[in-house]
């Protein structure tokens, strides 16, 4: 209320939810980098960077099919130019 003080009480409820989702799904993103940044065997690390760029896909389709279809071009397009990328680093 504080931040928004005018805004429609209805709607903010339902961006509350959508802010979480985007926050667990931010926080899963994260701790997939940090591993694939600190793990020392490159074929463990590769699995995860291809690991975190599937994430990415996946949840860019699904925002490519119910919001957006800029974000096949914003999100899912660099996912899948990287996970090609370290499909032929390793």
């Amino acid at each position: 209320k504080r931040l928004f003080p005018k805004a429609d009480p209805v709607f903010v409820q339902r961006s509350k939810v959508l802010g979480q989702n985007q926050a667990i799904y931010n926080l899963a993103l994260a701790l997939l980098i940090l591993v694939g940044l600190t793990v020392g065997d490159p074929e463990l690390k590769a699995r995860v960077a291809l690991a975190t760029m599937g994430a990415v896909v996946l949840v860019g389709v699904v925002g490519w099919l119910t919001a957006s279809r800029r974000i096949l071009f914003i999100q899912v397009l660099p996912a899948v130019v990287a996970g090609v990328l370290v499909l032929i680093s390793t």
